[in-house]
């Protein structure tokens, strides 16, 4: 399987400060949520395709829990479009396509909201902050392996206790 291509589906930015007096300090808020867009299709002599859609939710706040503030609020969606070799005749259920896009979804859509967030926090006078690289924790294969399914053990990105993400659930 491999990355095909990455497009910004939406992008949407809040932002409620002075830019002459920039709050401080400022915390980060972080969540992802991944999940498929379109389960590969079957088709003979046709590459395969899937569709995997990662969002983000990015906040900066200030103040303590009596009267926290919302500096900025950034939410971004990505499409993740992956092509399945033809000669990967693996017959994988669906279980094992939404675990791909868990644990590959936000890693792979990880530098381009990076980016964002950097080109964002800049324009609107933060002074553009840079996120760390996003670095997964390890994922433990169950007994499902012989579907080759694995389980989830992403915590998120190793960014220290400030920035680092919280997975959304899909309920």
């Amino acid at each position: 399987m491999q990355l095909s291509s990455v497009v910004l589906r939406s992008a949407n930015v809040t932002t409620d400060f002075d830019p002459e007096s920039v709050p401080e300090p400022l915390t980060v808020d972080l969540k992802y949520r991944a999940n498929l867009d379109s389960m590969p299709q079957v088709g003979e002599g046709e590459t395969k395709r899937l569709g995997v859609l990662v969002d983000f939710q990015f906040g900066l706040h200030c103040g303590e829990d009596d009267g926290i503030v919302d500096v900025l609020s950034l939410t971004a969606s990505y499409l993740l479009i992956y092509i399945l070799f033809k000669d990967e005749d693996v017959e994988l259920d669906k279980r094992c396509f939404r675990h791909f896009a868990e644990v590959n979804g936000p890693y792979n859509a990880w530098p381009y909201l990076r980016e964002l967030v950097q080109s964002v926090t800049g324009r609107v006078g933060l002074g553009g902050l840079t996120m760390p690289v996003f670095h997964p924790k390890a994922v433990d294969v169950t007994e499902d392996e012989e579907k080759g399914c694995a389980q989830n053990t992403l915590d998120g990105p190793s960014l220290g206790s400030a920035m680092a993400p919280q997975k959304v659930s899909d309920n």
